[in-house]
């Protein structure tokens, strides 16, 4: 059992290496990752990275990535941006450690928009309602809960 986790462990730093590689490029090279990816996400507190992907969240969410919910905001901050993924390592289980205040960060192309958690809400699947609290400058990270028939709900502010 030490064993397994011990190599678990292992392969967690080695995709955290892989993703660090990847956002080094990302930054040096936004051109070849304008086709494929949005931008990515950071959580300072937890030494993490999200990749945002283009297309459809269905999809992005398949290839373990963060996908966009509804329309592509015009404007990166003022337009509200919502992300939505699984409940998973690499994905979106951080999402359930965040406290209000911690900070999260969008890099798009070269430009870096720093974010602060200011809610957190559970709600069922079907529930849209979280949609009427959406105000401009906000970023909304969507995740499934441990049932699956609930949503968590991260609301943050510009």
């Amino acid at each position: 059992m030490v064993f397994s986790f011990l190599l678990g462990y292992g392969f967690l730093k080695i995709d955290q290496k892989q993703e660090q590689k990847l956002i080094i490029e990302y930054e040096e090279e936004p051109q070849q990752y304008q086709t494929k990816y949005f931008g990515y996400l950071s959580f300072p507190d937890y030494q993490q990275y999200r990749f945002i992907m283009y297309g459809s969240p269905e999809n992005a969410v398949k290839q373990a990535k963060i996908g966009i919910f509804g329309e592509q905001p015009n404007s990166v901050p003022s337009d509200p941006l919502i992300l939505v993924g699984h409940s998973k390592k690499n994905q979106f289980e951080i999402l359930h450690k965040l406290k209000i205040g911690d900070e999260v960060k969008l890099t798009k192309e070269k430009n870096q928009y720093q974010y602060h958690v200011v809610d957190k809400e559970v709600i069922e699947e079907s529930d849209m309602s979280f949609m009427k609290k959406i105000q401009d400058h906000m970023l909304i990270l969507i995740t499934c809960m441990t049932d699956n028939e609930k949503r968590l709900v991260v609301y943050c502010q510009f």
